[in-house]
C-alpha cells in the first residue's frame, strides 16, 4: 500500500488522514456490501472482521487506481473526453469537480460496482462536472514519491 498510496502529512500532521478518510467515508459503505454478498467470507469476530474488510477495500481500492493509469499523467490539461481515453474508461463513468474559480480539477469522482471481483468503472446515473468547463487544468499537488517511483496524488 505504501508503494501505490502512499502517507500524505497534509496540514492535519496525521499522515494516515488520507487513509482514514478514505475507509470512514467509503470503505464503511463498501463493507456493508461485502458483508451482504458473502458474509461467510469475513471472520464472525469483530476485529478481525473489520481488519478483513479493511484489507479488502484498500486493495481493492488500490487495483481500481493502477487500472485507471493515475501513477503518471502526461499532460495538465484535458476534455473529459480525452481524460477519459488516457484512463480507458468510458466518459460516463466518472465526472470532475474542478475549483470555481481556476478551472483545475480538485476532484475525479468515479462511478462503480462493487463485488466480490472487486470494484469496477460503471456509466454514473448521474452526471454532474461541477465547475469544470469543457476542459479542465490538473495540477499535480503536493505528494511523496514511493522508493518504486510510480506513487502520486492528484489533488
Amino acid at each position: 500500500m505504501l508503494n501505490f498510496w502512499p502517507p500524505q502529512n497534509r496540514d492535519r500532521g496525521d499522515k494516515y488522514f488520507l487513509w482514514n478518510h478514505e475507509w470512514n467515508k467509503h470503505g464503511k459503505d463498501y463493507s456493508a456490501i461485502m458483508l451482504n454478498l458473502a458474509p461467510n467470507n469475513f471472520s464472525t469476530l469483530y476485529d478481525d472482521r473489520n481488519f478483513q474488510l479493511q484489507t479488502k477495500y484498500l486493495n481493492d481500492a488500490i487495483n481500481l487506481y493502477k487500472s485507471l493509469k493515475l501513477q503518471k499523467i502526461p499532460k495538465d490539461s484535458y476534455s473529459k473526453s480525452d481524460f477519459a481515453t488516457y484512463l480507458g474508461i468510458n466518459n460516463m463513468a466518472f465526472y470532475p469537480v474542478c475549483n470555481k474559480g481556476t478551472g483545475t480539477l480538485q476532484e475525479l469522482r468515479i462511478c462503480v460496482s462493487i463485488g466480490n471481483d472487486g470494484i469496477k468503472p460503471i456509466k454514473c446515473s448521474r452526471m454532474a462536472s461541477r465547475n469544470c468547463q469543457s476542459g479542465f487544468k490538473i495540477i499535480l499537488g503536493d505528494w511523496q514519491q514511493s522508493a518504486s517511483g510510480r506513487a502520486v496524488t492528484v489533488y
